[in-house]
């Protein structure tokens, strides 16, 4: 059972990801089964991804895993045999061990209590364009975001 405190960030957690980012949707099924999932497209393709962020009944003290889980498998570029899933945690990719299912699982930063949700989807949305111009042109996802953010004013 959720604590009070995390009743109450998990509302402010879902009204502010319904307002920001409506694509995605928080199941509450109880601390071992709530995450909030939601279809993305990207600007490179017509290509279609599901990210689901999985929380488990530490949050938020405890860092949520950010997941593909559609498609299933990410092929590399110029492959039909060798997937980014293979890769598990890679600093090229900017991925975590794979999550459940085989999954992979992205890198989002360093993890605090005062992160948000939509935070943590944008993060996601970002890798999925990485990925996609990955590609194209076969620069790693790292170099890609790295790129980036030294163009990001603020950054």
């Amino acid at each position: 059972m959720w604590s009070e405190e995390q009743r109450y960030r998990l509302a402010f957690e879902k009204k502010n990801l319904e307002r920001e980012m409506p694509q995605f949707r928080f199941h509450n099924l109880g601390p071992d089964d709530s995450y909030v999932e939601g279809v993305q497209g990207t600007s490179q393709s017509s290509r279609l991804f599901t990210l689901r962020l999985v929380l488990s009944a530490w949050y938020p003290d405890e860092e949520p895993l950010l997941l593909v889980t559609h498609p299933h498998r990410l092929y590399k570029r110029h492959s039909f045999s060798s997937t980014v899933n293979d890769e598990g945690r890679s600093h090229a990719f900017h991925t975590w061990e794979n999550g459940p299912g085989g999954f992979v699982s992205i890198c989002h930063g360093d993890w605090d209590p005062s992160r948000s949700w939509v935070g943590v989807m944008l993060k996601g949305c970002l890798w999925l364009e990485a990925y996609e111009l990955y590609l194209k042109t076969g620069e790693s996802i790292a170099d890609i975001l790295d790129e980036w953010l030294e163009k990001q004013p603020y950054g």
